[in-house]
């Protein structure tokens, strides 16, 4: 068969069997901490994992059950004063492995976080020949019994010559009462040694509690990427009934250019690698024409030796919300380190005006143009080979004036330290703080690896409240074992 030549036969099967036992226990009443703490009845979860290598490049996997008590907890994000979902990176080994697969030259399409909770899900993927494709389907249990879902992704790639290719995606999830479906073609070209373009088309057809609709989205940029000058323009347009069941979209009804450009300068000293100035616009109107949205301005950045990477940006904006537009300007200064030593590090501020969002759904806008101070620090710290640590910072606060009356202050404070006793025992434990909704949040896990594959979890979590006192408001503790058969 054409296309077919030089693929050997599959060369192994693993079969994952696991089992895991937990209880979850909270105050009777999160609001009152003096009424009786309850345990919740113990739960019992088994499954199994199936990959098989089904040609030398291309596999398949399958799991039954699955259980993700041992994945990290997601890194608290500042939400206050948002308008638009948060995005949350996944975590889920099933879901990570072979994820690039879907992805595609605009849009996320698909994000498997909206996977919740599977019963079962399978893929396949590989490639071919020119051709690269996957195959995901999952039955999703979601997080209430009226979210039940089947989803189904196609994904397909073709090479066509250097860094260029065509793709094809299919989306689609089913719900008792309604559906989401996707169809999507993306490409990149690689036009002349420097130059390149990428571009998508995505029709969507939603039905939900709101009705049936369809619209389209388009995205697509040109961009020289060489030595020296470097340049990029895009357009995206996004139409109001646009819907990515499966994916991930902060809001749809928008369209707008945008362009950057810059020229990087080389001196490869002792001290300076390189760097470059450079600047940008982005423009965004809503469906009606209206311009909603306005950013630009001059940015610099460079790397030093290290490496160490310094980057400076003066924004200029205006925001229309609200049929009222706030203008205003703000800078952002950041340097981080990641070397391969024993510690890397970094902080960022961004500092100047910015919109607070009346987000109630009155007729009372309050919304107004304030100051805003923003700023982060994070470091990773590896003393020896068993120990690491990772520490982080954020912090947000809005002021109506400088120096004046206080709108809001956020600041989401985490650390994580890990430790290899041995080749087969290591623990992990986290804790997070979230002043906002007063919130501590820790995390203790400790593993023991026989084989990898075949492992045995023992898993702590405890949330507190440091209210108005300190008091634990929920725990959960768990047990997992693992085995790995290989076939």
């Amino acid at each position: 068969m054409t296309g077919l030549e030089g693929i050997s036969p599959g060369r192994h099967i693993d079969l994952m069997v696991y089992s895991t036992v937990g209880q979850d226990g909270g105050l009777r009443d999160p609001g009152n901490p003096l009424l009786p703490w309850d345990n919740h009845p113990a739960r019992y979860r088994t499954g199994a994992d199936l990959k098989w290598g089904v040609l030398s490049n291309v596999t398949a996997d399958l799991t039954v059950n699955p259980d993700f008590s041992q994945v990290e907890s997601d890194v608290d994000q500042i939400d206050i004063n948002n308008r638009f979902p948060l995005y949350f990176p996944e975590k889920r080994p099933f879901f990570l492995e072979g994820s690039d697969m879907f992805e595609t030259s605009r849009f996320r399409i698909l994000h498997t976080r909206r996977i919740a909770d599977p019963m079962a899900a399978g893929k396949v993927t590989g490639k071919v020949g020119p051709m690269t494709f996957g195959l995901l389907s999952a039955y999703d249990r979601g997080v209430e019994a009226a979210d039940t879902s089947f989803v189904g992704i196609l994904r397909t790639k073709a090479d066509l010559f250097e860094n260029s290719w065509m793709g094809l995606m299919v989306a689609d999830r089913e719900q008792e009462d309604g559906h989401s479906r996707v169809l999507s073609v993306d490409g990149q070209l690689r036009i002349a040694e420097n130059y390149h373009s990428d571009f998508q088309v995505a029709q969507t057809w939603t039905k939900d509690e709101d009705g049936e609709y369809s619209d389209p989205a388009f995205g697509a940029s040109v961009g020289r990427f060489g030595r020296n000058f470097n340049t990029s323009i895009w357009y995206t347009d996004i139409r109001p009934g646009v819907e990515f069941g499966t994916g991930y979209l902060s809001r749809p009804g928008i369209s707008g250019p945008g362009a950057w450009a810059g020229y990087t300068f080389r001196p490869e000293g002792d001290f300076l690698v390189w760097w470059e100035p450079a600047a940008w616009v982005d423009l965004t109107y809503d469906d009606e024409g209206r311009l909603m949205e306005e950013y630009a301005g001059p940015e610099i950045s460079m790397q030093l030796r290290g490496p160490t990477w310094v980057h400076l940006e003066l924004v200029r904006f205006g925001i229309l919300y609200r049929e009222r537009r706030h203008r205003g300007h703000n800078v952002s200064f950041s340097v981080e380190n990641r070397n391969s030593g024993k510690i890397c590090g970094g902080f960022w501020i961004w500092a100047g005006n910015a919109v607070y969002y009346d987000l109630d759904d009155d007729d009372v806008d309050e919304s107004f143009k304030g100051f805003t101070q923003n700023g982060g620090v994070w470091c990773e710290l590896r003393p020896t080979d068993r120990f690491s640590l990772e520490a982080s910072l954020d912090r947000d606060n809005m002021f109506r004036t400088w120096g004046g009356e206080e709108a809001y202050d956020e600041i989401v404070a985490r650390a994580k330290a890990t430790y290899h006793f041995n080749r087969e025992f290591s623990f992990r434990g986290v804790v997070q703080e979230n002043t906002q909704d007063e919130s501590l949040a820790m995390q203790l896990l400790l593993s023991y690896v026989y084989v990898p594959g075949s492992v045995l979890y023992l898993g702590l979590n405890e949330e507190y409240d440091h209210g108005s006192s300190f008091e634990r408001d929920g725990r959960t503790v768990f047990a997992k074992v693992s085995y790995l058969f290989r076939l």
